[in-house]
């Protein structure tokens, strides 16, 4: 929904100076009435006469000056109302953008009217823009363009077009910068609402971005231009000191990444750092970016997704953002590439004990989306990327799969295996799954109705266990 726009200097609105020449005007008007019939009574004909002159003058102007106003009271109810249409279609959890329309009112040095790549800034490798004495940039936040490189912590750039990838370089280092009302080669708000998304989706490090604002300049009712400028929600001194903060403690988990192991293994120790580090808060500060986990340990699924990506990027790992539903709820997760496979990881639902409702037994780490293809996402997940995602059609990464606790079909034998090898490992909770609901449920029948399950586990008279019917996975604890 869009909210009220914030004040802007191209929002234009009477100045001070224009006011206090009406009220003037007034006066005066009010004035040489008074003076007219004063000198009504004392005055020639011939001076009276002049002075009914004169204030037909005046009387004159001050009509075509109340049309001017009308005409300026209506251009700025036009670009209130303008704001107020805007609406929601295709937003991400990015927080999204505040529109504000303004129209020119007069040829403005005499631009061209055209398409949008008429007059528009090119970003190019050094350019700055002066600033006076309290904009000075805060020492260490960069004032010229970075490049964007086309490799995998890019992957959204990476899909673009020319023309889509020079507005995302635009977008991108207006708001790497911190920068306002940066021109634009697109008049297209729709564009420019899925190029931050994209912006966003690559770049974790952009935590001090809370969304945008763009304003749109018509003449005649035609777009002109098109400006934007980033919703930032620290100042550049905080963002200085923040990033210092996030790339210490991200250092710090880095160095616990299992030495010579596979990218399943280092995947791995991330998801369960995360988790284990990480409680679920809706009302967690700053709960959309990365800086809710590192710095403050409470975060929601778009915090945790960021967190991911940030540190899959230092380690080399592909790794990119999706976004769509879960339970008609708002959701994000990740897209992995493991040992070249590539498959989805949601490490919100990793973290169990936010949907546990106080069942102990089901507080523990869930690896039901740990390295899981299309047909076990779309159990429970609804997919609507704004990009076009890899296909994750393989669950050689999968962990049921590497850990051996996926079942193909109805095999007692190897459940009592596993059993016995759990049971070794102390007291603990573990999970199965199988590969389908008819494997599940002959599994579900023959343990449970039949009892079959205390031929597993000799010498016990009870045991603890949950069944999930949606993921078709057995949860024990031994």
């Amino acid at each position: 929904m869009a909210k009220t726009p914030d004040n802007n200097k191209n929002n234009r609105k009477p100045s001070k100076i224009a006011i206090i020449f009406l009220c003037g005007l007034l006066s005066c008007l009010s004035l040489t009435g008074c003076m007219r019939e004063a000198l009504k009574e004392s005055a020639s004909d011939e001076m009276s006469q002049g002075f009914e002159e004169l204030g037909d003058k005046i009387k004159g102007f001050w009509g075509s000056l109340q049309d001017l106003m009308e005409e300026t009271a209506s251009t700025i109810a036009e670009t209130v109302s303008g704001t107020a249409e805007e609406d929601d279609a295709g937003r991400s959890p990015f927080y999204g953008e505040e529109s504000i329309v303004v129209e020119e009112e007069e040829d403005a040095g005499g631009k061209e009217e055209g398409g949008p790549e008429e007059g528009a800034e090119e970003i190019k490798e050094g350019d700055k823009e002066e600033k006076g004495e309290d904009e000075e940039e805060a020492e260490g936040v960069p004032d010229s363009d970075e490049s964007v490189m086309e490799d995998e912590r890019n992957y959204c750039f990476s899909t673009l077009d020319k023309d889509d990838k020079k507005l995302y370089m635009q977008l991108y280092n207006c708001f790497f910068q911190m920068k306002e009302d940066v021109r634009l080669s697109s008049l297209d708000t729709g564009r420019i609402d899925r190029i931050f998304n994209l912006v966003m989706m690559d770049h974790p490090s952009l935590f001090f971005v809370d969304g945008y604002r763009t304003t749109l300049t018509t003449r005649d009712g035609v777009p002109i231009k098109l400006e934007i400028s980033g919703k930032y929600n620290c100042s550049k001194e905080e963002r200085k000191r923040k990033e210092a903060e996030i790339e210490s403690a991200a250092a710090d988990v880095l160095v616990g990444v299992p030495e010579g192991e596979g990218e399943y293994e280092q995947v791995k120790y991330i998801f369960e750092w995360i988790i284990s580090h990480t409680e679920y808060d809706l009302n967690a500060p700053d709960n959309q970016n990365i800086s809710s986990v590192f710095l403050n340990g409470r975060s929601v699924c778009q915090g945790y997704t960021m967190a991911t990506k940030y540190l899959l990027d230092r380690l080399g790992i592909f790794c990119t953002l999706a976004y769509g539903t879960t339970d008609d709820e708002s959701h994000s997760w990740n897209l992995v590439r493991i040992d070249g496979t590539y498959c989805y990881l949601d490490t919100t639902w990793g973290d169990s004990s936010y949907r546990s409702g106080g069942n102990l037994l089901t507080e523990q780490t869930n690896y039901n989306y740990f390295g899981c293809d299309e047909n076990i996402l779309e159990r429970t997940h609804k997919l609507e990327s704004p990009v076009e995602l890899p296909k994750c059609n393989s669950l050689d990464a999968y962990y049921y799969v590497r850990e051996s606790l996926y079942f193909k079909s109805a095999d007692m034998a190897r459940l009592q295996a596993v059993f016995n090898y759990e049971r070794t490992l102390g007291e603990h909770i573990f999970t199965v799954r199988f590969a389908d609901d008819d494997i599940y449920n002959e599994m579900s029948e023959a343990l449970f109705t039949e009892e079959k399950i205390f031929d597993l586990l000799p010498g016990m008279d009870r045991v603890r266990y949950i069944k999930d019917d949606r993921e078709c996975t057995l949860s024990f604890s031994v």
